[in-house]
């Protein structure tokens, strides 16, 4: 399989390695903007450039931070999410089997596999609403036992560097195919020098800026971000299911969780459950903390439960067929133009 996406890995048991203040101090810059220079992380952290450079360069090593990446509205594309919780009754040796099989799905964005709970997997891709039968028929199995599928409304994600929420938005944007091409690259790495990506996208280093600051002013670019695996030092990670009693409250309480310190974001879906975020936690204990930012919303919470991430098998920020798919509508539509 070509490793042209961050594949942001949660193993069952990695290897540990203890970080210090400093280390989860770029950790959570590059989180907040990938693109951040060594300059500016060596004046918050207080170490040299050189320094920085180095502890950067160990944990990529270690396998804590696993790439940088570009987290991108593809709702404003034209494309929707959806999720997908499934359970299915077969022996453990079948299920690798059948997650080999989900794998050759080629719009699939993420494969999270779940301890306990309803569902052995969460599953999250990108499909247009006319191809949605052809994309769920990957997942077709004999021993499916539970099949639980939503609509992702909006998607939630904190910006570490500037603590904003980050929502993205079914309002259509206008995105050419220099602008997509300038996605992809950034998804693959985003912290690439502009000079480079400038030549891969076929535009000088000034166009290409131009381009990435107009993709962020229209919030299909959502953040510039470090991914980092937090098992790797000794993290555990949940997800938060969600359901409401209406839906008016959905997105304060999506906004309310993804500002916790334990958050790698959440969505909103249009079925149950209603709300689904991500958490990383030390210590069991801040599961409390997570219901307590839950407290004034009780009213409205008709049940919420925790599940607990076995392994993150598959991440996939752009898949290369919405990639594909994407080209051809420009290129259909500027032969339409033409005309």
């Amino acid at each position: 399989m070509a490793m042209n996406y961050i594949n942001w890995v949660v193993q069952k048991s990695p290897p540990l390695y203890k970080i210090d203040s400093k280390d989860r101090k770029i950790i959570q810059l590059l989180s907040g903007n990938s693109r951040s220079s060594l300059k500016s992380i060596s004046k918050e952290v207080k170490i040299s450039e050189v320094a920085v450079f180095r502890r950067i360069r160990r944990l990529e090593k270690q396998g804590i931070i696993t790439g940088h990446t570009c987290l991108i509205d593809f709702q404003k594309l034209g494309f929707d999410i959806y999720c997908v919780g499934i359970k299915v009754n077969v022996a453990h040796k079948e299920k690798e089997g059948y997650i080999q099989q989900m794998l050759k799905n080629p719009f699939l964005s993420q494969i999270v596999a779940l301890s306990g709970g309803k569902w052995d997997f969460l599953v999250r891709f990108f499909s247009k609403r006319e191809n949605i039968e052809e994309v769920i028929s990957y997942f077709d199995h004999p021993q499916i036992e539970r099949f639980d599928l939503s609509q992702i409304s909006r998607l939630f994600y904190e910006r570490k560097d500037t603590a904003e929420v980050m929502k993205s938005s079914t309002k259509r944007e206008q995105a050419d195919k220099k602008d997509i091409s300038i996605l992809h690259e950034l998804a693959i790495d985003s912290r690439q020098s502009i000079t480079d990506l400038a030549l891969k996208v076929g535009l000088s280093a000034k166009q290409t800026m131009e381009r990435i600051k107009n993709l962020l002013q229209k919030k299909i670019i959502l953040a510039l971000s470090a991914y980092s695996n937090p098992m790797v030092y000794g993290g555990m990670g949940f997800l938060l299911l969600i359901e409401t009693k209406m839906r008016s409250p959905q997105e304060k309480i999506a906004t309310k969780l993804v500002r916790h310190k334990t958050s790698t974001g959440g969505w909103v879906n249009l079925q149950t459950p209603n709300i689904i975020t991500g958490h990383i936690i030390s210590d069991l204990k801040e599961l409390d903390d997570i219901e307590d930012e839950m407290a004034d919303d009780r009213e409205s919470i008709k049940t919420w439960n925790f599940v607990k991430i076995d392994e993150q098998l598959y991440y996939n920020f752009f898949p290369d067929k919405i990639f594909e798919l994407l080209i051809q509508e420009r290129e259909s539509q500027r032969i339409l133009r033409t005309r």
